[in-house]
C-alpha cells in the first residue's frame, strides 16, 4: 500500500531508475542485509553507484556500509534536489 501511494504522488519520474528493489518482494525487511544483497545483485554495478532513498536512519546507515550513495528522505522535493545534484 505504501508503494502504491508514493506512486500516485506524481513527484518522483520513477522510469528515470534502472532497478526498484522492494521489500516485500524480497521477503526480507531493511535494515537486513538480504534486502541489500538483492538490490547490488539486481542493479549490476559497483556498490558505490547505487543511490538508496529512506526515512529511517537506521536504514541509511545499513546502506551506506554497503558503500551505496544515501539520502535520508525528508519530502519529495529535497530528493528531487538531490538527484539533481547526484546527476
Amino acid at each position: 500500500a505504501h508503494w502504491n501511494w508514493i506512486k500516485r504522488q506524481g513527484d518522483v519520474d520513477f522510469t528515470r531508475f534502472d532497478s526498484i528493489i522492494l521489500s516485500y518482494e524480497v521477503g526480507c525487511m531493511k535494515p537486513h542485509a538480504g534486502i541489500y544483497a538483492a538490490a547490488e545483485a539486481a542493479s549490476g554495478v559497483a556498490p558505490d553507484r547505487i543511490a538508496f532513498i529512506d526515512d529511517r536512519a537506521e536504514n541509511i546507515h545499513a546502506a551506506s556500509q554497503h558503500g551505496w550513495q544515501t539520502h535520508l528522505f525528508v519530502d519529495a522535493a529535497n530528493v528531487l534536489r538531490w538527484l539533481e545534484l547526484a546527476s
